[in-house]
């Protein structure tokens, strides 16, 4: 993949240095989605996943740039635990949407998740993790990931589409098919769109580009 983009940059994409939310050309954005892909994980691009990639830009800049910096804290322990699962290296990304990479415990007052991939209790359980009032795996980096690697495996295996593996993860997999059986459709694009799912989806993978190539795109830890 391309770690360089600069023939890529439109004069558009910056109206000038300290622009918070930066225009975020088609050309551009398809191009990095393009050197965000690889064999095992292509990374698409449309409306909604561009409208992501600007958010992490703009309103949530102030996050993206604290999590780019979180991140090497944590790459050492991720990325083989992904790679020994056999899954495509881009499911960092979704560490990066749920927690921003910081292993957070558990704050019932406002989420009941826990950890860098913020697993809720009764999920955590289901695949492996011990939760009770003495012990939460939740914040065990190794552990964790290998749970949110095998949850992750199986979403991808129920759906056949990363995009609705993804969706899955952030409201459930019942919550899914009860969304394509109702709508008439399984395009998780065409689903977030109507509103008949979040844009969890189309987080991810913006920040599959994000994480790929920051500087491109005017971010700096």
């Amino acid at each position: 993949m391309s770690r360089s983009l600069a023939l890529l940059l439109s004069p558009l994409f910056f109206a000038c240095a300290e622009a918070p939310a930066p225009t975020l050309t088609d050309e551009v954005a398809r191009g990095l989605a393009t050197a965000a892909s690889d064999d095992d994980f292509v990374v698409p691009m449309n409306d909604v996943i561009q409208a992501r990639l600007v958010m992490w830009t703009s309103e949530r800049r102030e996050f993206t740039e604290a999590s780019l910096g979180n991140r090497a804290s944590v790459d050492d322990t991720i990325a083989p635990r992904i790679a020994a699962h056999g899954l495509p290296s881009e499911l960092f990304a979704v560490a990066f949407v749920e927690s921003g990479f910081s292993n957070i415990p558990e704050r019932p007052d406002q989420y009941p998740g826990a950890g860098v991939w913020q697993f809720i209790g009764p999920t955590a359980r289901t695949y492996g993790l011990r939760v009770d009032d003495t012990v939460d795996q939740r914040l065990d980096l190794p552990l964790e990931t290998d749970a949110a690697m095998r949850l992750l495996g199986d979403l991808h295996a129920e759906f056949g589409d990363w995009g609705l593996a993804f969706a899955g993860y952030n409201q459930g997999s019942k919550k899914v098919n009860e969304v394509i059986a109702a709508e008439g459709t399984d395009d998780v694009w065409e689903l977030i769109r109507r509103g008949a799912l979040y844009p969890y989806a189309a987080e991810v993978m913006s920040a599959v580009i994000v994480l790929e190539d920051p500087e491109a795109l005017g971010l700096t830890p």
